[in-house]
Formats: C-alpha cells, sequence, structure tokens
C-alpha cells in the first residue's frame, strides 16, 4: 500500500516539472498576470492589422514625394516589404506562443519574452514601424509581463516543492 502510494508521488512528481498548471494551486497575482498577458498578445494581434495599414498609406504617401526617383521607390519598396513580412511573422509567432501561454509552459514564455523584446527594439528602431505605438509600447509590455509571468512560474514551483517535499520524504522513510 505505502509503495503504492509513493509511487503515484513520484509519477505525479515527474510529470510536474513539464507544466504547472495542473499540479500546484494558482495564486492571485499569477491569474492576473496570466490574464492581462494574454489580453495584451491578442491585442498585439489585432493592431498589427492597423499596422498593416499604417505601412501601407505611408509607403503611398512617399512613393507620391519620389514619382521620379526610381532608387527612391525600390528602397521605399524594400523597406514595405521587410516591415511588413516581419509584423506578419511577429503575428504567426504571437499566435502560436499564445497556446504555450495559456498552458503556462515555461519555455514558451522564456521564447515570448526574448521575441517581444525582439520585436519591439526593431519597432523601436524601423523607419516605418516608428510613428505606430503598437509596434513598441505593446510589445515591450508583452515583454514586461513575461519577465513577470517567468519569475511567478519560478516562485510558485518553489513554493510547490517545498510543500512537497515533507510528504514525499515520509513515504521513502516509511518504505524502507
Amino acid at each position: 500500500m505505502v509503495a503504492r502510494s509513493f509511487h503515484r508521488s513520484t509519477q505525479s512528481l515527474g510529470h510536474y516539472s513539464s507544466s504547472l498548471s495542473r499540479y500546484a494551486p494558482k495564486s492571485t497575482e499569477f491569474k492576473v498576470i496570466k490574464y492581462t498577458l494574454v489580453v495584451f498578445m491578442i491585442l498585439n494581434i489585432f493592431s498589427s492589422i492597423w499596422v498593416c495599414f499604417y505601412i501601407g498609406w505611408q509607403t503611398d504617401f512617399e512613393m507620391g514625394g519620389t514619382a521620379n526617383e526610381p532608387s527612391a521607390k525600390s528602397a521605399v519598396n524594400s523597406w514595405y516589404i521587410c516591415s511588413m513580412f516581419f509584423v506578419i511573422f511577429a503575428d504567426l509567432v504571437d499566435i502560436i506562443l499564445l497556446f504555450g501561454v495559456w498552458a503556462d509552459k515555461k519555455p514558451w514564455v522564456i521564447a515570448l519574452c526574448v521575441l517581444s523584446f525582439i520585436f519591439s527594439i526593431y519597432g523601436i528602431s524601423s523607419v516605418y514601424l516608428r510613428g505606430s505605438i503598437t509596434c513598441f509600447v505593446i510589445p515591450f509590455c508583452i515583454f514586461t509581463l513575461s519577465v513577470l509571468m517567468i519569475w511567478l512560474i519560478r516562485h510558485e514551483e518553489a513554493q510547490y516543492d517545498v510543500q512537497r517535499g515533507p510528504g514525499l520524504r515520509t513515504a521513502v522513510k516509511s518504505q524502507s
């Protein structure tokens, strides 16, 4: 009987390391950060539609001013294509990582943290994305929230391991 309960406790502990969501109770702070992060990610996806229109309007405006200069037109077109590709790529990655954040997967949250920081830096430094608040502020908020979520996941994992430890030691003693 004791061996069976010990086996169950170690088995669940082994699965615990891959996902915090099934075993450890969540704090209120964790839930607030998680749902705020999800809302910001969805807002980022929807605001990218505005960014696509904004880049198009800005390109049309600059093309009108450089009607007689073919080299300027090619530079405008290359920036337009590069910016559109980067925005669409960031949205696809954001949609994929949204599922990882919803499932509380730590590696996915770390990937979101790094990629949102890169996108916010690109958004502030790009000629075409600089005028849009969407390309810097929202990704930087996502970066900040994901850093907080990583810290809370580590904190709750440590608390769960401390609470789990005495029961596991008791089961090992009684088995010996």
